[in-house]
């Protein structure tokens, strides 16, 4: 099912309704309205893009250290030890939201993609740190472990990478949207009884006749129930060639009747 949410101005910010929705394992589709925080916004895309480079820059720096044979004669301790301190903080900051969220989902009996993030980027990590303990052990002397630390790191950088992305997405998506709803009149031409009256949007009823004349924008999406005309709706689908529009067509909202008059 589709939730529709009306957001009052200054009680909270985008970022937390988009947190609050996703924390029961929805999925925010857009946002319709240009009254949003935009400097929240603005600062939870700038924190995403921040915790995406650090994991990705972790990960290649240990990826990079790894492939050195000479590092741990260059340290005074273990190499597997400075690869711990670099992955940590990845894997509880930049990696904490898929905690969160993954909790939220499981306190309601359900499973989400952040609930498998979490489990494989932690057993990794726990496997290696446990590796890191083993290799000092008296019963695992001659047993050297590997770390995965490089792993975990890795795949965080790739699913902010993807969130980044996924996000901008949206926010290109609601600004069209929001353009496309700028584009709509605030008034339409409706006909009652044997009066015509104009009438804002938000009173039109269903079942209404709307009149639309020459050069007039269509007020919402309808049926053509009479009259014909040419409609440009190349706002919508690029074609700048009107299309004809005759009984029993349907005209969408925000586009531009041509040369003819008709009611829908």
């Amino acid at each position: 099912g589709i939730l529709v949410a009306e957001i009052v101005p200054g009680m909270t910010t985008l970022a937390k309704i988009r947190y609050a929705i996703e924390s029961t394992g929805c999925v925010l589709s857009g946002v319709i309205s240009g009254r949003d925080d935009d400097a929240a916004e603005f600062n939870d895309a700038t924190n995403l893009k921040l915790r995406m480079t650090f994991s990705f820059t972790v990960a290649v720096i240990i990826m990079s250290l790894m492939g050195l044979k000479t590092l741990g004669q260059m340290l005074p301790f273990s190499e597997e030890y400075l690869f711990f301190v670099l992955a940590t903080p990845v894997q509880f900051w930049a990696g904490w939201q898929f905690y969160t969220l993954a909790w939220s989902g499981l306190k309601r009996f359900r499973s989400n993609m952040y609930t498998l993030i979490t489990i494989g980027t932690s057993i990794a990590y726990l496997y290696s740190v446990i590796s890191i303990l083993s290799n000092h052990l008296w019963f695992s002397s001659n047993i050297v472990a590997r770390s995965y630390f490089d792993t975990s790191t890795a795949i965080i950088g790739l699913v902010l990478l993807g969130k980044y992305l996924e996000d901008r997405a949206k926010g290109r998506a609601s600004y069209a949207i929001k353009n496309l709803l700028e584009l709509r009149p605030k008034t339409a031409t409706v006909l009652r009884g044997q009066y015509e009256s104009e009438v804002y949007i938000e009173d039109l009823i269903i079942g209404e006749l709307v009149v639309v004349r020459p050069g007039d924008v269509v007020a919402v999406d309808g049926e053509v129930v009479e009259g014909s005309s040419s409609v440009d709706e190349s706002m919508l689908t690029g074609e700048s060639i009107p299309v004809l529009k005759t009984v029993g067509s349907n005209v969408i909202g925000a586009t531009l009747n041509t040369t003819g008059s008709f009611t829908f």
